[in-house]
């Protein structure tokens, strides 16, 4: 089995839809995430790299490498889904006014 990973794409909703609709319409109703990584790997990468040049320059020259990315990479405190919990909770908090009783998590000391 190939290596997949899940990322988010942030689109345009009625663009989506019509992408969404297509496929469905000629390759059935799970093919999207097969037809988005079809269109990638048609496309030039250097066309990419050229608008990413002019949106992001480096001061070097050049592109981090994906170590690099991965080693300067913000870090976040504790688990993502307890923060992810607790960002919901007080959403629904703000937004809803509810009440409700918490529970303490402890926190995990760090090595």
């Amino acid at each position: 089995m190939e290596r997949k990973r899940k990322t988010t794409l942030l689109l345009d909703s009625l663009v989506w839809r019509q992408f969404q609709e297509e496929v469905m319409r000629h390759e059935g109703a799970r093919a999207a995430s097969a037809e988005v990584e079809k269109l990638l790997q048609g496309q030039d990468p250097e066309a990419f790299v050229r608008a990413l040049e002019d949106v992001f320059p480096r001061p070097r020259g050049g592109f981090p490498s994906l170590e690099e990315v991965e080693r300067t990479r913000p870090r976040i405190r504790g688990d993502a889904a307890s923060l992810i919990r607790e960002d919901r909770d007080e959403r629904e908090d703000r937004i809803l006014g509810l009440q409700r009783r918490r529970k303490k998590v402890p926190r995990r000391r760090r090595r």
